[in-house]
């Protein structure tokens, strides 16, 4: 792979996994409900390779770095060992519930709920990625990630992950990090106080019709 094209390519892989994340904090709201669906297909396309000819995959950028390639194909065979299941569905999942308006979606609407454990095995993927990574990508995906996360240093061995949430990866880094110009997990459990709150109000409001109706 062309050098300068990998590097212009980090900033939208890692904008990809960091929205995955964010939606995965707030997924009782409808938008980050449907989003997870498209930002999980991409992220396992691109992290176990599975888009096409011209989609963007982390193999890519182990091509020529017999050392690094390794060691990436290690941690992620390790970590796709303890994959629930659902993550094999995510490809199809996606392309029924969000990522198109199908005659298919109509007929067969059931598809798995956004899975949590798919989520914590991406983002530990994505850490396993950033720890093996060969230079220059390897810095320009950590300073990247940083960015997005609103600090300005990534521990060695894998990402940084925000709102409180820890991200391991095989190459033994971690951090949590809270930053002003994201939401906080105070904010987030607002949120998510806000949304039980109102689901609690519709149900006591159609209780109310049932009783008045009857």
């Amino acid at each position: 792979m062309d050098q300068n094209r990998g590097l212009q390519a980090v900033e939208h892989v890692a904008h990809d996994v960091w929205l995955l994340e964010q939606a995965s904090t707030v997924l009782q709201l409808r938008i980050a409900w449907t989003a997870w669906y498209p930002l999980a297909r991409n992220v396992v396309e691109f992290l176990l390779d599975k888009g096409g000819s011209g989609d963007i995959r982390a193999n890519d950028y182990f091509a020529g770095h017999p050392a690094e390639a390794h060691a990436w194909e290690r941690a992620r065979t390790g970590r796709l060992q303890a994959a629930p299941p659902e993550l094999k569905r995510v490809i199809a999942d996606a392309s029924q519930a969000a990522a198109h308006l199908s005659w298919r979606r109509v007929a067969q609407p059931q598809v798995q709920p956004p899975s949590s454990s798919v989520t914590a095995v991406l983002l530990g993927l994505w850490g396993d990625f950033l720890a093996t990574v060969p230079e220059p990508f390897r810095g320009a995906f950590r300073s990247e990630w940083a960015r997005l996360n609103g600090v300005g240093v990534v521990p060695q061995g894998g990402p940084g992950p925000t709102h409180g949430h820890v991200a391991q990866s095989t190459g033994g880094g971690s951090c949590t990090v809270t930053d002003a110009g994201q939401p906080t997990v105070n904010e987030v459990e607002e949120v998510k106080q806000r949304a039980a709150s109102a689901a609690q109000d519709r149900r006591a409001e159609a209780a109310s019709r049932r009783r008045h109706g009857s």
